[in-house]
């Protein structure tokens, strides 16, 4: 199902997903991923926006969608004892960008949230 964000984008998540809003931020889940998607406004170029992106690891992931461009790494954590993979990213656009990070305990779930980072829409 596609959401709506803030300031016209959306984002398509499976339909079994929960959502809610927390402050800035929007939260979507169900028993296997966890995505937060939070929005910026910003006088900046979307190459500057992007070059200034830090990877959390060698797992870079890049996409242009509509004149959406995206740039994201996907890496191993571990923290508080929990161990999972995150895919930490930006998506911009006409001088406003998404930070996304979504969750995900199988590494067979990396497809998906690929899928669902790039199908942030302005």
């Amino acid at each position: 199902m596609r959401v709506s964000l803030a300031a016209g984008w959306t984002i398509q998540i499976p339909g079994r997903f929960s959502e809610a809003w927390e402050e800035d931020t929007w939260c979507g889940w169900d028993r296997d991923l966890t995505v937060w998607v939070t929005a910026f406004k910003n006088d900046r170029s979307a190459s500057e926006i992007l070059s200034d992106f830090q990877p959390d690891s060698d797992d870079i992931v890049a996409h242009e969608t509509a004149g959406i461009f995206g740039k994201g790494s996907i890496g191993w954590v571990e923290e508080n004892g929990r161990r999972y993979w995150r895919l930490h990213a930006r998506s911009v656009h006409d001088g406003r960008f998404w930070l996304c990070t979504i969750c995900f305990a199988d590494p067979s779930e990396r497809n998906l949230a690929l899928e669902i980072w790039q199908s942030l829409t302005a």
